[in-house]
């Protein structure tokens, strides 16, 4: 099955393009960070947007949320040295892989705001139950 997604954010966006719960995919454990990044990027996989501390029962994080988050959830640190979302902006030439990775985990972590994904990784890896993943591709044109 295929899901679309609809977005009007482009390189200089500082608000996350999604809206998860109209498909489904958002449903919180007992923690529920997130992980967006671009496997394709020239310098190796680039991170756009870490956020974890998801209140367990949100099933939603409405599109082009950027500031606060909804119970207490907090932005980490993405490879713009941004706490928050930073668009896709790949150099011209092919569509790039831009991967959104949910996982649930059985007790959150915890790491102050700012929290990178080699942060939040490395923290998490043993309490992992279940993740899962979107991926949507982005060309400039």
């Amino acid at each position: 099955m295929v899901k679309a997604f609809r977005s009007s954010t482009r390189a200089t966006a500082r608000t996350y393009p999604h809206r998860f719960a109209s498909a489904g995919y958002l449903r919180v454990h007992a923690a529920s960070p997130i992980i967006a990044d671009d496997p394709d990027a020239p310098r190796g996989t680039w991170v756009h947007w870490v956020v974890y501390g998801i209140a367990p029962g949100t099933a939603d994080l409405p599109e082009g949320y950027a500031a606060d988050l909804p119970g207490g959830a907090a932005h980490g640190t993405n490879d713009f040295g941004d706490q928050g979302y930073g668009g896709p902006c790949p150099p011209g030439g092919r569509a790039h892989r831009y991967f959104f990775k949910v996982y649930a985990l059985d007790k959150e972590v915890g790491l102050n705001a700012g929290a990178t994904k080699a942060d939040r990784l490395s923290e998490m890896e043993a309490g992992i139950l279940d993740s899962g993943q979107l991926m949507g591709t982005y060309r400039r044109r």
